[in-house]
């Protein structure tokens, strides 16, 4: 059958269009499936192996240890190394924890422990010859308080944070310069300062 020139052009017409939708039919479909392929990947919050493995493979950074020594009155004195964020009560622990002797009046036990720090537990007796205050020494019996211008080292190494450097430290100070004038002159020696003489103050005297 022969067509004449205008169903031709109708017919080239039709075709066209028909082309055309299927052609939007295919792009559309197209862009639907990668639509929902990203919705799955990223938006679902589903987790790839890759992922997983990749997390799992991440190395956790470890803590750095610190060096404490705890004396005094508990079952194992000694020098430890306990992992650095850790507290008084658990070096106490690490040393066996307090004797049945053991006062805990002169210790913050929730203080974090810092490197090269010591700790010494006094027993109950050495703690009732050191009365507590309000104002630091205001109220304390002074006659059992430690004379630094006096104190044996061993008697100084009783002090919180005073060790055996530091108590041979006060000693050749004290020859050096005929002994101290005041507490606070404590500070001129090294090792010593603010921090340290903060925890040793309302135990300690120069009369």
């Amino acid at each position: 059958m022969k067509l004449n020139a205008y169903e031709k052009k109708k017919l080239t017409y039709t075709v066209a269009a028909v082309v055309f939708v299927l052609l939007a039919g295919i792009i559309y479909f197209c862009k639907g499936n990668a639509y929902d392929s990203d919705i799955t990947a990223e938006d679902t919050g589903i987790v790839s192996e890759e992922n997983i493995e990749a997390e799992l493979m991440t190395p956790v950074p470890e803590k750095e240890p610190v060096i404490v020594h705890v004396s005094g009155a508990v079952v194992s004195p000694g020098v430890y190394e306990i992992d650095s964020g850790m507290r008084v009560y658990d070096a106490i622990n690490a040393a066996g924890g307090f004797l049945d002797s053991a006062s805990d009046d002169n210790l913050n036990l929730a203080q974090i422990i810092t490197d090269g720090e010591k700790i010494t537990v006094l027993t109950k007796k050495q703690a009732k010859k050191i009365k507590k205050s309000d104002g630091g020494k205001s109220g304390t019996d002074n006659e059992m308080l430690i004379n630094i211008n006096t104190a044996s080292k061993e008697e100084l190494m009783n002090l919180p944070g005073i060790g055996e450097a530091k108590a041979d430290a006060i000693i050749e100070y004290r020859e050096n310069n005929g002994g101290f004038k005041s507490t606070d002159e404590i500070m001129g020696i090294s090792g010593i300062k603010e921090g340290v003489y903060s925890k040793i103050e309302k135990y300690i005297t120069v009369k």
